[in-house]
Parts: C-alpha cells; structure tokens; sequence
C-alpha cells in the first residue's frame, strides 16, 4: 500500500434498519450506503462493517435496543485506531455514538447523512426537542443533509452547530440505473415512498380519473387504503408492496412519470424518487416548493410542478405529460442533464474532505454555488 494510501484513515460504517451488513464484495444490486462505502473501499479505505443484526427475522422493541447495546463492543474494537472515521445514516446508532460520546467511551470522529430523521420544526418551540437534538448534533462532526431546506432550518434553531452542516443531494448509483430493464407493464404515473409525509390520495385521485397508477410502498395503512377503493378505481392501481430495490427501480423505469406527492410540511420528502428520475431519464411531476433550485432542477424545464394537495393540478400536470411523448422526453433529457449532482462519486468526493478535522461546512447559497460541498478554506480530500 502507498503512502497516500496509509494517511486515509480507517471507515468504521454502522449499519442498521433490519438485515445484517451487506458483503461489500459481492452484493449486486447496491442500496445507496452499500454503494457509498464500495466507492470508499474502491477509493483505497479499510471500511469495516458493524451491524446488531443477524440473520433472519429482525427484533422490535426493547429486543431491538439491546440489539445495539451488544454491537458496541463492536464499535470500540472496530474504531481502536486514533485516526478512525465513523460513518453511519441510521438514527438508532447515532443516538448510541451521542451516549458512548457524553460518557467518554468513544472519541472518534463521526460522520452522518441525515434523511429527514425524525425532523418536525413544528417542535421548535418545545425546549425539550430542541435540546435532545443540541447534544445529538454535539455529537457529530460533520452532518450532511439531502434537503437544503432542513438544513437552513436545523442551522436557525442551533446556529452554534451549523459549522457542521453541510447539503449534498440524495445520491444513486448513476451506473447502476443505467442498466435498469424496465419492468413489462408500463404506467401512466408511478408513485413510490413509504415516509409519512406522503400524500397518497394524489396517485388514487389520478387513479380514480382514469390514469394508470403503480404504487411502490412497504406501508401497510396505503395497502389497506387501496384494498378499500370501489373496484373501478382498484382496477387502475397497480401495488407493488414491499417489492425490493431492484423491482422497484424496473417499475419506476417502465412509467411514463414519476410523481412526489406530499403532505404538508417543512422538508423535502421524496428526495430519493427525484434522484431516481433523474439517474432514469424519467418525466419527473412533483409538488416540492423547497429544494429543487438546491438540485438544479427548475419547474416547466426540468420537470412539471402542481399545487401541493390540489388534485386537480396534479392531474393538469401529469396530462401535459403522457399527453404529448415529444414533451415528456425533451423534459426527461432535461432532467437527466442533472446526473452529475445526483451521482454518489460526486457526494462521496465531498465527504471524504469531511473526515479531516479540518472541515467546516459551506453556506454558501446553493443557487449559485451549485452542490454544496467544503468550504474553499476546508482541509481538501485525500489525493
């Protein structure tokens, strides 16, 4: 191994939600993280993998606690050199790496992507809220957001933590979705997410006018939604539940459209489907008033926009689409000019500049500075 090599410190990466770490050797149809510590790994990193899973069916409740408090000496054992790196987007272990920090067992430096977790800027007023997440945040060294809007909102409530935060947008596997095989059966709108701030009675509405829906969730309430629809409006929807990374994205790229619809709220949800329509060069109609300049994306040239919780723009939106084919693929090639902010080599150049104790955030306005990445004056990535 090089010199350069030896100076890149050791990635210790913290897996959760409910299957053991993935086999960074052999897995083929990556999900975002697995494919953000393969290109760390490709990129010269000793990445070690921790999970408190096992094979088989996951825990719940207080079994799954104390899943996570058998992993931690996994963790210390993991994260023994001075220069290690822990990476991780699972809360649970999160909050386990702000308790080992306060009680002086681990000391090493921690880097986040933080998805919308548990964000409700509706409790800023509450103290409480606000001081759980001051010694979480206390906790991280570096913390990168999908969503500009979240980001600006945690950096207003807790401006002494905002050096830490940083916007990048939700990455895919560009190369991966390019070989995608759409699925058989084409639709007129696709639909997917399980987040609650979905506003499922969108696609169904759509349904009901006479569209052809695929909804993709693992949401059981959506499931028991559609399964109560009249017959004339179940025939039009399509549920794939639970249907996996791989299917999901052949159903995404078999539809006409993919739509974001949500309830209101203060973050974006459905970052993912956006960077799925982009990575696809699939018409994109979405309800989004917040991050779309931070991703480059612009209503009426990038993609159609309708009213949040209006159906009948909705509809107006999605008809412009599979009305016209001419339409819908000039807006698609548009779309799909935005791959480089969107592609996970793009967002895992910038956080390897956060590893380095030197890095302070960039808030600058996405805007005009493009993809937010380390400030000019930041300590730079490994050659």
């Amino acid at each position: 191994m090089s010199g350069l090599l030896r100076e890149r410190p050791p990635v210790v990466c913290l897996w959760g939600g409910h299957r053991p770490a993935p086999d960074l050797e052999t897995r083929t149809t990556p999900s975002n993280a697995d494919k953000g510590a393969r290109e760390l790994k490709a990129r010269g990193y000793g990445v070690l993998s921790v999970s408190p899973w096992t094979r088989g069916k996951a825990p719940s409740g207080v079994a799954r606690k104390l899943q996570y408090v058998a992993a931690v000496g996994k963790v210390l054992k993991a994260s023994r050199p001075a220069n290690s790196v822990i990476y991780t987007a699972d809360l649970p272990w999160i909050r386990v790496l702000a308790a080992m920090k306060q009680a002086g067992l681990q000391r090493r430096r921690v880097v986040v992507h933080w998805g919308g977790i548990d964000f409700d800027p509706q409790s800023f007023s509450n103290r409480g809220y606000l001081n759980k997440y001051d010694k979480l945040f206390g906790a991280i060294d570096a913390i990168w957001f999908a969503s500009e809007n979240e980001r600006q909102i945690w950096s207003e409530a807790l401006p002494h933590h905002a050096g830490r935060m940083a916007f990048h947008p939700m990455f895919v596997d560009i190369d991966y979705y390019s070989k995608i095989m759409p699925a058989t059966l084409s639709h007129d709108v696709v639909a997917i997410g399980s987040d609650s701030r979905r506003d499922w009675e969108i696609p169904i509405g759509l349904a009901a006018g006479g569209l052809r829906v695929a909804i993709v969730t693992e949401d059981h309430e959506v499931r028991r939604r559609i399964n109560s629809l009249p017959p004339a409006v179940h025939s039009n929807i399509t549920l794939a539940f639970r249907s996996g990374f791989q299917q999901s994205a052949r159903i995404a790229a078999a539809g006409k459209c993919l739509l974001v619809a949500t309830t209101a709220n203060f973050r974006f949800s459905g970052s993912t489907t956006l960077a799925v329509a982009i990575a696809l060069g699939r018409p994109l109609v979405i309800d989004d008033p917040f991050d779309l300049p931070a991703y480059g994306v612009q209503p009426g040239v990038h993609c159609e926009s309708f009213v949040r919780g209006d159906l009948a723009s909705a509809q107006v939106a999605v008809r412009r689409i599979v009305s016209s084919p001419d339409h819908a693929r000039a807006m698609a090639s548009s779309l799909a000019s935005r791959r480089d902010r969107v592609d996970i080599e793009a967002y895992v150049d910038r956080l390897e500049a956060s590893f380095r104790p030197g890095w302070r955030a960039n808030h600058a306005s996405p805007s005009t500075a493009g993809i937010i990445g380390d400030a000019p004056g930041a300590a730079p990535a490994w050659p």
